[in-house]
């Protein structure tokens, strides 16, 4: 498929805001330094998205997106390839990526990420689910949820980047 690679800023995003995280695309709004975003577009029309936070010279993959009806034509390969290409040219040596995804759509990320030259995921963990609405009645956590409760003294509670 021959799709036209175009660079994303606050100009473009309503077109390719579907194909990008919240966070990505506040970040764009806002003209952030260290986002370098890609847009994918076949004819008039989006197709998916790439983007990439620096922080010297690493970059770490956030978003990449393609819509179901062009995958599999190598949207996903060209934005990767372009992606790396402006981070290179930005000073990013190093390119990772963490990603919480199952089945078929895990496999089609491992493979579309090794292909173009990443080291094969070195680290799969399990998680689980509960739901939030719930979490005052499991007894290991229920203390949280309570107005007494407070930190214990030597636990730092981590950063929220936004």
């Amino acid at each position: 498929m021959e799709a036209d690679i175009r660079i994303l800023d606050r100009r473009e995003l309503p077109g390719f805001r579907a194909y990008l995280l919240p966070q990505t695309a506040a970040a764009l709004e806002r003209g952030e330094e260290g986002i370098v975003a890609l847009g994918a577009v076949a004819g008039p029309y989006s197709c998916g998205a790439a983007a990439a936070r620096v922080e010297g010279a690493q970059a770490e993959l956030t978003d990449l997106f393609v819509d179901g009806s062009v995958r599999r034509q190598g949207v996903g390969a060209r934005l990767l390839e372009a992606l790396a290409e402006r981070l290179a040219q930005a000073g990013a040596a190093e390119l990772y990526a963490g990603y919480v995804l199952r089945g078929e759509e895990l496999a089609a990320m491992d493979g579309l990420l090794v292909k173009a030259g990443a080291s094969r995921p070195e680290l799969r963990s399990r998680t689980f689910m509960a739901p939030t609405d719930r979490l005052s009645t499991y007894p290991i956590i229920r203390d949280a949820f309570t107005t007494k409760y407070r930190t214990p003294e030597g636990i730092v509670s981590l950063p929220i980047i936004s």
